[in-house]
């Protein structure tokens, strides 16, 4: 008898290790926000049972969805894989049902349609099978369907439920929908008992619009990323929002939301991720957001809407360092437009943050309606999450898109337009081993071994023998690129992040560090059949080769096609008026990037190592500290930004655009290297500036509104103020920025 047993044990465990691969489909124009698969034990009741009673066999009773993926856009199924799942036969007293819970958010007009299972195929020879079941529907707990006596047909046969015509399978609202299948009566013997095997669960639906899951369900484990396949997926193109015309509103939401990011499970299986972003009111939200187009002196409104869950996607690590911290414990966001000529009311302050329907707000709250009056020339913006001291998390969960302004002169230009003109947002992310995002690492920098590109890792794009213009945004928290096109294929720069430069520029290659724009040509014309890949030739620090993540040496890859659809034109010559220098100075402000031990609570021998800001005069100074950059309106100053460490950075200057002079070499004499506390002056440095002033590199020679900073050197950068109220400066290395590397600064009369 042990024998006997020992066996059916051994047997069924090896059925189920050979059937244990559950998996499911997001629905297209479905939203998901549940997608949970359980055994209930609620027994149904006032059924005329037949002897026989069932239940899940113990291997199995934790068993649940995997993940909520999404075949494709076309696809508008629930599939519930599970290769055989078994219903033992238990005992007399205890009737399980099979219960499927889904909460679905259709935009509107979404219907269930039809509701089908099916039998397993395999190993029927060695089992029964289910003679008679029932089936029940609840609709947010209330039944709105019963069938019980149901005949099975044949084996291996789909059972299927039409529901089209049923009103109460319509789905106007958040809707939580539960089947429960139930046995009726069994046929069938052998010697593991009755059987009932249910391979696959399918519900279908429609609805007018594609929203996403809000949650992922965790399931098969990611690609290593050197592993993960690699150019198999087309660069997703972010929708354009037009807002060029006069009295435009928008209305932005962030959302969290289920997303496929291109990663691939060890078994070829999709993964989707759980993620932040952008959209229009009503629209599916994106990891990296719409792109808006604006055009210049048009100005527009938009509320960017936080409709963010509980808790954030990324918790941060460290609550200690100034962050903000809301009174109803939610997420607190506020939208900076980066390198906006914005009001400071609408440009996104640090502390001017609010939580989910403005239930609470930061101490510089201004108003929920921003505007922007866009009274700058034709340049690539950005926008993105900037709240005190957890920027890093935002953007790294995806909360980022592009924003172009127009104006008549780059109209006018025979650039590449329309299909021709493509954004490529290059972000590094963490995952964890289910794909998804995670931070395992927080100071001083953070780095990725997976670049997503528009949303999307390792992407490929089919083009034209012909020009094409890329708008090139770093979004990365600290990663630096040195890109580079393979087979000596050149960039043709004809902007920076500020505009249009003064002719088209022939490159090799160049470095973008994070929040850096560059607008670029490729010129495929006579590479018809190439493939061409775009390549990250430095390290975690400019120069260094790339040893620590080698898989992210290669971005993408550019397929080359052999028909033209659209006559190509030759580059302008002139790209615009000539950039005039802004005249004299009035002010030379030298300001300071260092490192320090933070002894603002006492003396310690564990004091941690600081990164921060501050003056020549005064030292390093913390965000908190008083104002001490102070220019008067419309005057013209030279900031001097002397970088005492050993690593470059990258600065952004709000509400400005600026003019690269220089840099030169300095030794970091009489450096400050003690932080002693709030309001407290600390000891200036003395640095001494080492052999001649050299040149900005070429593709710098334009506008712009970030600046990297070599280490131990001095950069200078000329500027004007035209708009009064505060603003700030920082370093753009996320990591740093939300650990004190930003400092206010206000524009007086």
């Amino acid at each position: 008898m042990r024998n006997i047993k020992a066996v059916k044990v051994f047997l069924l465990f090896v059925f189920i290790l050979f059937n244990n691969q559950v998996w499911a489909s997001n629905v297209a124009k479905w939203s998901l926000s549940n997608c949970n698969f359980f055994f209930s034990s609620m027994k149904p009741t006032s059924l005329n049972h037949q002897s026989g009673d069932f239940t899940v066999s113990p291997l199995q009773r934790n068993w649940g969805l995997h993940s909520c993926e999404r075949q494709s856009n076309n696809d508008k199924s629930l599939l519930l894989n599970f290769g055989s799942l078994n219903l033992q036969q238990f005992n007399n007293n205890d009737r399980r049902a099979i219960r499927l819970s889904v909460t679905v958010n259709p935009h509107e007009n979404g219907a269930i349609q039809t509701f089908s299972f099916r039998e397993s195929q395999e190993q029927r020879f060695l089992h029964g099978h289910l003679r008679k079941y029932g089936l029940r529907v609840l609709k947010d707990g209330q039944e709105i369907f019963k069938k019980t006596n149901i005949s099975t047909t044949r084996s291996w046969s789909t059972e299927r439920f039409n529901f089209a015509t049923n009103p109460a399978f319509k789905v106007t609202e958040k809707t939580t929908f539960e089947f429960e299948i139930f046995p009726y009566q069994v046929g069938g013997w052998n010697i593991f008992g009755a059987l009932w095997h249910i391979d696959q669960i399918v519900i279908n639906g429609h609805a007018d619009q594609f929203p996403l899951a809000d949650t992922c369900v965790k399931g098969f484990e990611v690609r290593n990323s050197l592993q993960h396949q690699k150019f198999t997926t087309e660069l997703p193109k972010p929708p354009k929002i037009d807002a060029t015309h006069p009295n435009t509103l928008l209305n932005m939401e962030m959302r969290q939301s289920c997303q496929w990011l291109g990663l691939y499970s060890k078994q070829g299986k999709k993964i989707y991720s759980t993620v932040w972003g952008y959209s229009q009111a009503g629209e599916a939200p994106m990891h990296m957001g719409p792109t808006i187009i604006a055009k210049k002196d048009v100005a527009i409104d938009v509320e960017w809407q936080n409709q963010l869950p509980d808790d954030h996607l990324l918790p941060p690590p460290d609550n200690g360092h100034h962050m903000a911290h809301p009174s109803d414990g939610l997420i607190p966001t506020v939208t900076h437009l980066h390198g906006g000529h914005s009001e400071p009311e609408s440009d996104g302050y640090p502390t001017a943050w609010y939580t989910r329907n403005y239930g609470s707000k930061g101490e510089d709250w201004a108003k929920a309606l921003y505007t922007y009056h866009n009274t700058q020339e034709a340049a690539p913006l950005w926008y993105h999450d900037h709240v005190l001291g957890m920027t890093r998390l935002s953007v790294n969960a995806g909360l980022a898109g592009m924003y172009l302004i127009r104006d008549d002169n780059e109209l006018s230009l025979d650039l590449p337009k329309g299909n021709y003109e493509r954004e490529i947002i290059i972000q590094d992310v963490q995952l964890d081993k289910y794909g998804q995002l995670a931070r395992h690492s927080e100071f001083p920098a953070f780095f990725g071994d997976y670049v997503l590109i528009n949303g999307v890792a390792w992407p490929k794009l089919e083009v034209e023998p012909r020009k094409y213009r890329f708008r090139i945004l770093n979004a990365s928290d600290s990663r630096f690129y040195q890109l580079r096109l393979s087979d000596n294929v050149e960039f043709v720069q004809v902007g920076t992040e500020g505009g249009l430069i003064n002719q088209p520029n022939h490159l090799d290659t160049f470095l973008i560090g994070p929040g850096e724009r560059y607008d670029m040509v490729i010129d495929f014309s006579n590479m018809q059949g190439w493939e061409i890949l775009l390549k990250n030739l430095t390290g975690i620090l400019p120069g260094l080769p790339n040893l620590l993540f080698p898989s992210t040496i290669h971005l993408m890859k550019f397929k080359v096609g052999h028909q033209i659809n659209q006559v190509d034109k030759p580059l302008p010559a002139t790209l615009r008026e000539p950039i005039e220098d802004l005249g004299p100075a009035v002010k030379v402000r030298k300001v300071l990037l260092g490192q320090a031990l933070d002894f603002s609570n006492g003396f310690s021998f564990n004091a941690p190592i600081i990164d921060l800001l501050g003056t020549v005069e005064g030292g390093l100074m913390r965000w908190v500290d008083p104002v001490t950059e102070m220019p008067r309106i419309n005057q013209v100053e030279i900031w001097e930004i002397y970088n005492t460490l050993l690593v470059p950075h990258p600065v952004h200057i709000h509400q400005v655009e600026f003019e690269i002079m220089d840099r030169q070499f300095v030794l970091p004499l009489g450096i400050d290297l003690i932080y002693t506390g709030t309001g407290q002056p600390n000891a200036g440095i003395n640095p001494i500036k080492i052999g001649p002033r050299y040149q900005p590199k070429s593709y710098e020679m334009g506008w712009k509104d970030e600046v990297i900073v070599p280490p131990l050197t001095v950069t200078r950068v000329k500027m004007r103020f035209d708009i009064l109220g505060d603003f700030v400066w920082h370093c753009h290395i996320l990591t740093h920025e939300d650990h004190d590397m930003m400092r206010p600064l206000k524009v007086v009369e």
